[in-house]
């Protein structure tokens, strides 16, 4: 499901949205579209947008497009209903309907849009838009006059640069050394730039670096406080990146304080954020609805097409996903697709997955302080049919050891050896990784050990996390093996159930 556990700065920029004195614009909290004819067939949805960011998902014709346009009209601006909503010999067109936005930071809190006579109730407030629409993901080279214009002239009337900051950004999320990045004007036309070991433009960029410099520029230049619309923020991305796009997307949301509101078909997207942003779209094509903080089960039924990988794994969180990843090759990692949970929420995700129908070979991995008893007791919990098939079908296994997986990752580490490699992954001195050690030991809040570890190395938890799973990857105990050799089991069609 979306992620359970968040980062801290996840829970820095939730909390922060619930300070009002941080924001002196209007935030969208809420829209709601009611009516006979509705518009586009949407007659009565409400969907709450009283969070930073909010992630819709949900299938093609449920609304999302429809929601994100209509945010764009709960403030002032250029485009008007009739500009965003064209129609053409529409023998119904949309006129029985009403739009209602709700605010926070507004007087009054709530205006209206009549469907009838396009007028609103009340002056929308006034905030910078940004809305990143699918136009990003045409091709230059498709563009007739753009082409023929840098046939005629290739030089730069001016040249602009992403920030030191957002050039790091793009480096992270898609692994690579640019030197540089931006954009570029000459006359009318404008294009994208990179650098590496040479320059090139949107003639010459793949789609995921169009798409990011695109996103990141956007971001860039978008004002303090401004509300951003991101139209299918998938689009051009390997699912590899997704993660790494969600946190950087965090982090600018944070540091500007951005009301971000986008769309997405992708589960690797999805997953990538926290539960509390995401609201899933279901409509039967006569009612629509929109659900926050959705359970896995629904979304997988509602973008089914997205699970490619073969093997899916459900398991608790990130450091059980990084433990998972460091114990298997590099040939079984890249065929893996992990989805986080709740403890009790496995089963329920798995039997999800194969009432869906998909082929990818699905297992459960619990914490290792999980026992047999509480397992059974969930098993239990569901009727006879649904526990004969799991046992059937579904591997049930754990993380090593018996204890929760950051102990348990302590333990191991706690060694001279484990205490040297983890020195070699921090690129820290073996008395101060010791020391780091020795007080990481005493604390009861363990689920905080990277975020820890991250404030005294002046890494981030990501990095952290990955030196102390590739730590205990290269003890000579080899304390993976155990997990190693179930996994492989698990996943050539060989039942495993250690719990």
């Amino acid at each position: 499901m979306p992620r359970v556990n968040l980062s801290q700065a996840e829970k820095d920029l939730i909390e922060r949205w619930k300070i009002a004195a941080r924001y002196q614009t209007p935030r969208l909290s809420g829209l709601a579209i009611e009516g006979n004819d509705g518009i586009r067939g949407i007659t009565n949805l409400a969907v709450n947008f009283d969070r930073p960011i909010t992630v819709i998902c949900g299938k093609n014709g449920c609304g999302k497009s429809t929601v994100i346009s209509l945010s764009r009209l709960g403030f002032q601006q250029d485009r008007q209903f009739d500009d965003l909503f064209i129609e053409i010999n529409n023998p119904h067109p949309f006129n029985d309907f009403t739009v209602r936005w709700s605010y926070l930071r507004h007087d009054p809190p709530q205006i209206s849009l009549d469907g009838g006579t396009k007028t609103y109730s009340a002056p929308p407030p006034a905030k910078n838009i940004v809305y990143i629409g699918l136009s990003r993901v045409a091709p230059a080279w498709e563009n007739t006059p753009l082409t023929a214009h840098f046939r005629q002239q290739p030089v730069w009337d001016s040249q602009n640069q992403l920030e030191p900051r957002n050039l790091e950004r793009l480096r992270d999320i898609l692994n690579k050394p640019f030197t540089g990045a931006g954009w570029g004007k000459s006359g009318a036309y404008e294009m994208r730039t990179c650098s590496t070991h040479a320059t090139y433009t949107s003639f010459n960029m793949c789609t995921g670096e169009e798409m990011l410099v695109e996103m990141i520029r956007l971001l860039q230049q978008a004002e303090a406080e401004s509300l951003v619309l991101i139209e299918d923020a998938e689009i051009g991305l390997n699912p590899v990146v997704m993660p790494r796009f969600a946190r950087h997307l965090v982090e600018i949301c944070e540091s500007k304080r951005l009301q971000v509101i986008l769309s997405t078909h992708s589960l690797d997207l999805i997953t990538a954020f926290p539960s509390e942003l995401v609201c899933l779209f279901k409509s039967d094509g006569a009612t629509h609805q929109a659900k926050d903080n959705p359970e896995m089960q629904e979304i997988f039924t509602s973008i089914s097409s997205q699970v490619e990988s073969d093997i899916i794994i459900f398991c608790e969180d990130d450091v059980a996903e990084s433990l998972i990843r460091q114990a298997v090759s590099g040939d079984l990692r890249r065929r893996l697709k992990v989805v986080y949970g709740s403890k009790t929420k496995l089963l329920g995700y798995a039997e999800a997955h194969l009432k869906a129908g998909w082929p990818q070979i699905p297992l459960i991995i619990w914490d290792g302080d999980v026992k047999s008893d509480e397992v059974e007791k969930w098993m239990g919990s569901l009727d006879q049919n649904t526990r004969d098939e799991l046992s059937a079908r579904v591997s049930r296994i754990k993380l090593p050891g018996e204890l929760p997986p950051e102990r348990w990752m302590l333990a191991q580490l706690e060694t001279d050896e484990g205490c040297q490699l983890l020195a070699e992954e921090l690129n820290e001195d073996t008395p101060t990784t010791k020391a780091f050690l020795g007080m990481l030991s005493t604390m009861t809040a363990f689920h905080s050990l990277s975020y820890e570890l991250a404030e005294r190395t002046g890494l981030d938890e990501k990095a952290v996390l990955r030196s102390l799973t590739r730590s205990i990857g290269r003890l000579s105990t080899d304390p993976l093996a155990p997990l190693r050799e179930q996994i492989g089991k698990a996943v050539n069609k060989e039942i495993i159930q250690v719990v």
